[in-house]
Formats: C-alpha cells, sequence, structure tokens
C-alpha cells in the first residue's frame, strides 16, 4: 500500500513558504503547532481546515494565551468572565501566533491545553476573568465551556448560558421511559432519558406569576426520539418573550447536558433566550471515498456515485454516513458550510457546481464556469429555518460528467443558531 505523507511545519514557516512563493496549489500541508491542516491555493496563499469552527483575529497586543475563554466587547476581543452573562465567552484561545494575531475557536475540538480530567466538564468562571474551573456554580451565571476528551484536549459545544436564582429548587431525579413527566412549579427535574421507547412529553402545568421550574438532561435521549416541552390543555408557553405564544409543542431536547428554566410571567410560561440551556446540535463530516462517475448535468448526491463520508463531530446524533444526510431534531435555525473540489480535470468552457441541499432542493450553490482547465475549488453557504424532520445534505453537478467530487477536501459541517 502506498505511503502518502503531508508537508509538516509550524505556522510561521509555512506563512514564510507562502511569502517566498514556495507553495503548490492544491498540495495538503500539517500546520504542527495547531494541529490543523491546510492546503494551497496558489504559490503564495493557502486555507486552513479544522475540525470545528475557528477563525484567526489580527489585534494588536491582545494580551491572551491558548486556553483562554474570550468575547468581543464590542470594540477588542477580552477574557470572559462569570460575573455577569454580558460577559460570557463566545469561544476560546486555541492558537497564538504572536503578540497581535491569535485563533479563536466557537465549536469543535481545540488542543493545547493542560491539566484536565478526561470527561469532566469545564464552567467559566465568575472569580477570574480569562480562566475556567471544573465545578459548576450553584448561583449567578453558569456558562459550560467545553468537555475535556484528555489532559490536554476538549471538545466544545455551543452553549449558551444561565443565571440561577440563589438557593435551590426541590430536585426531583425521574427515569423517562414509557410515560410523560407532569412538572410541579418550583422543582428542578434530573432527568434520564436514555430508555425512552417513543417521543415522550414535558407537560407544563397552570402557574402564577414568578413560579419557576427547570430541567436537565443528564443522559442523551436514543437517536429516534426526543423530550417535547409543550403546554398541559390550556396552558400556552413560549421560547423566548417575543415569541408566539403556542399550547402545542415548543421545542424539543435530546442532548445530555441540555438544561431550562421556565419562569411564568403571569400569563404564560416563558423561557428567555439567556435562561436557553439547549445545547446546538452540530456536526461536521468528510468525503473520505471520492464520488466519481456522474451523469453529465445531473445533480449528484455523493454516496449516490460511490462517494463514502466520515463523521468527524455530532452533538445530537444527526448525521447519517450512508447517505451524508444531516437530519435535524427540532424546529431550529442552521447555519451550514461546506466545500467541495472536482477530483478530475474540467476543460474549457464547461462548469463545475458545489450545492447545499435541502430536503432535496437547492438552497445554496456554488459555481465555477471553467476558463481553460482546472479543478474548481467551491464553498456554498447559507443559513436556512429548518422544523423538526428536515435534512440537509451536499451535492454537486458537472456539465462533463464524470468530473467526481475530491477526497478529504471536500467536506460539510452544519450549526444550530436558533
Amino acid at each position: 500500500m502506498a505511503t502518502i505523507k503531508f508537508k509538516r511545519g509550524t505556522r510561521a514557516q509555512l506563512d514564510a513558504a507562502a511569502s517566498a512563493n514556495g507553495l503548490i496549489e492544491g498540495e495538503p500541508y500539517y500546520i504542527t503547532d495547531e494541529e490543523i491542516i491546510a492546503i494551497g491555493t496558489s504559490e503564495n496563499s493557502y486555507k486552513e481546515y479544522t475540525s470545528g469552527a475557528s477563525w484567526s483575529i489580527s489585534q494588536e497586543a491582545h494580551g491572551l494565551s491558548v486556553g483562554n475563554p474570550i468575547y468581543f466587547d464590542g470594540a477588542d476581543w477580552v477574557k470572559a468572565q462569570a460575573d455577569s452573562v454580558d460577559h460570557v465567552h463566545v469561544g476560546i484561545v486555541s492558537a497564538v501566533a504572536d503578540v497581535d494575531n491569535f485563533t479563536i475557536t466557537i465549536s469543535g475540538t481545540v488542543s493545547g491545553l493542560s491539566g484536565l480530567t478526561s470527561g469532566t466538564w469545564y464552567y467559566l468562571s465568575q472569580n477570574t476573568a480569562g480562566e475556567f474551573v471544573a465545578i459548576a456554580p450553584t448561583t449567578g451565571v453558569v456558562a459550560a465551556i467545553f468537555q475535556a476528551t484528555s489532559t490536554t484536549t476538549a471538545l466544545i459545544i455551543p452553549y449558551i448560558p444561565q443565571e440561577e436564582a440563589v438557593g435551590s429548587p426541590i430536585t426531583v431525579d425521574l427515569t423517562v421511559t414509557t410515560a410523560d413527566v407532569t412538572a410541579v412549579a418550583g422543582k428542578h427535574y434530573r432527568l434520564d432519558v436514555s430508555g425512552m421507547t417513543a417521543d415522550r412529553n414535558f407537560i407544563l402545568p397552570s402557574g402564577v406569576d414568578l413560579q419557576e421550574i427547570s430541567f436537565e438532561l443528564v443522559t442523551d435521549a436514543p437517536d429516534d426520539y426526543e423530550l417535547i416541552i409543550k403546554g398541559d390543555t390550556g396552558i400556552s408557553g413560549r421560547l423566548r418573550s417575543n415569541d408566539a405564544v403556542t399550547a402545542n409543542e415548543i421545542t424539543r431536547c435530546f442532548i445530555r447536558g441540555e438544561s431550562m428554566r421556565w419562569v411564568h410571567d403571569g400569563t404564560d410560561w416563558v423561557c428567555n433566550a439567556r435562561d436557553d440551556g439547549r445545547i446546538a446540535q452540530f456536526a461536521q463530516a468528510n468525503l473520505t471515498t471520492a464520488a466519481s462517475g456522474e451523469t453529465a448535468g445531473a445533480v449528484t448526491i455523493p454516496t449516490d456515485a460511490n462517494g463514502a463520508w466520515t463523521e468527524n463531530v455530532d452533538v445530537g446524533g444527526i448525521f447519517t454516513v450512508a447517505d451524508g444526510k444531516f437530519t435535524f431534531r427540532r424546529d431550529c435555525g442552521i447555519l451550514i458550510i461546506a466545500f467541495g473540489q472536482a477530483s478530475d480535470t474540467c476543460t474549457d468552457n464547461s462548469y463545475f457546481e458545489a450545492r447545499i441541499l435541502q430536503n432535496g432542493s437547492t438552497v445554496s450553490i456554488a459555481a465555477d464556469y471553467v476558463a481553460g482547465t482546472g479543478n474548481p475549488k467551491l464553498s456554498p453557504s447559507v443559513m436556512v429555518d429548518c422544523s423538526a424532520g428536515d435534512y440537509v445534505q451536499l451535492a454537486y453537478r458537472s456539465s462533463q460528467g464524470s468530473r467526481g467530487l475530491a477526497v478529504d477536501v471536500s467536506n460539510i459541517s452544519v450549526r444550530e443558531l436558533w
């Protein structure tokens, strides 16, 4: 079997090679000090790829270090602190190039940390800006940052902070299997939903002004089932104070660690945005067997043309390797970013397209009409509203046929935004 090796070097070495016109278009590079992949786009430029959502920021004398949770204060990126919901983190610093440049990661895997305990959740410190702690606060702002996957690596999961009231409600531990949960005001429910045999309801009862109900999921739900939050007969609620009132389904939860706090406003149960503790559905996959042999002019799904996917991250159990579909488990708004490259050369006056499909229909398209010859590189992206059960996937089309979709560099990621 042939051995393929990427060129290796630090970010500084790769930048130096680019400055000297020493890169090659399409050649892969491994950036050793940041543990990410880059692909040459010309002799003096490259594009980097990560397993999560990251980007580089230039800010004079930023004063930040790897592992600092940070947020944008309107003028600069600064160290985050859980002393106010206005100061909570957007992401963490995953690499520092120099005193004026750093990389922020807001979801996915980050490395280069130290002193972690694998499997432990870490929270934004209430006392020290730019630090995290392994014990969740019981009062004030609670903002989970990541779960450690080793002593030096962690998986960052987008998480909306909660502001807990002083004192604690009555805690009830329940195992949800074949019955719904009819909540009682003034109680906090710790729910084991791993054994659900169908969708189950978390039912909000009648209430009076300022009463509270909260819950957290201590397990993941089975991939096929969700916990549906809804009002009892004649009882209504809304996810945010400005949302439409509904007496039916309000939202769904199914990911371990999701938690919600409901406060009665005298008329309805309301879960304000700042208290919405749902965890974003997020997944990313790479094409690891090239698609090939598509019919000229036909919109083609990679798995229908011999392609195969490898899942890198899947928070919420939404990705299916067999068909490359991301199927969403509740009503939501989704950001989709994809990249596709022709694996075979396209000739003069031909076209190559990468598309994002929602329920089989195109919602975003990136196209290259080739002058001369080349292997077009395309990156469609879009934000869409999705209902529970909607799916999205990457597709491609070529005017010539049999151009294929290239392995490894072709990828797609989705993330729930609202």
